[in-house]
């Protein structure tokens, strides 16, 4: 996978096991490129290129993550896949479905009558999805600590969702130095692919590969 931004000359490959660090060290040049993703990820055309075989669409494919405190591992996105797939299991049990809702019709059929309305109705064939809503089904995940948070979101987002690259906004401000090489190591594990844009140049390990835009707009490549 490569990510290409002409504007300043960036052209990264990602690498197996290996986490690409993107360093803006100007701020203007840090606030227009973290401006632009943010704006591709929610949708809106571009000059950010992310490509395999074919371009990637990166409001679908890739997690944009701003900022680490308000990760929610029940996110929206995350909870849309998870009912498609007890969607998809549901139906590996129909006789089971078609007996809970006549049960449920008939409780439903009991309530109207016993009410003081004439006109009430109801969808004799309703939305299964529904169900998992009314009984709120989420992700229960104990973590005590950001970082804890952090790691079960990504194995979470990388069982459930398709993402192609998760970015990160200035991880590094947020983390110790030894977080930030156990991060590398989940990363590794997990087998994602994980773009770090920072502001100021952190210490990295061989398992990094730098590209950083100085003050003087110069691209510097760092990779090992």
């Amino acid at each position: 996978m490569k990510l290409v931004y002409y504007e300043y000359g960036i052209k990264i490959q990602f690498r197996e096991n290996k986490i690409q660090a993107l360093v803006l060290e100007h701020p203007r040049v840090f606030r227009q490129f973290v401006q632009d993703f943010h704006a591709q990820a929610q949708g809106n055309e571009g000059t950010i290129i992310l490509s395999e075989q074919d371009e990637i669409n990166i409001h679908k494919e890739v997690e944009l993550i701003m900022n680490p405190l308000d990760i929610n591992i029940n996110n929206k996105r995350i909870i849309n896949q998870l009912y498609n797939e007890l969607l998809s299991i549901s139906n590996e049990f129909i006789e089971e479905k078609f007996q809970m809702n006549s049960k449920i019709i008939n409780y439903l059929d009991t309530l109207i009558w016993k009410s003081s309305y004439e006109n009430l109705t109801e969808n004799l064939m309703p939305k299964w999805e529904n169900l998992f809503k009314l009984y709120e089904i989420q992700i229960d995940i104990e973590t005590t600590t950001l970082f804890e948070k952090l790691i079960e979101y990504l194995k979470v987002c990388s069982s459930i969702l398709k993402i192609q690259l998760y970015v990160f906004v200035n991880l590094n401000q947020y983390f110790e130095e030894s977080e930030i090489l156990e991060f590398i190591e989940w990363v590794k594990r997990l087998k994602v692919n994980v773009l770090l844009i920072e502001s100021v140049e952190p210490l990295y390990n061989s398992d990094t590969d730098v590209y950083i835009i100085d003050r003087d707009y110069c691209l510097i490549e760092k990779i090992y």
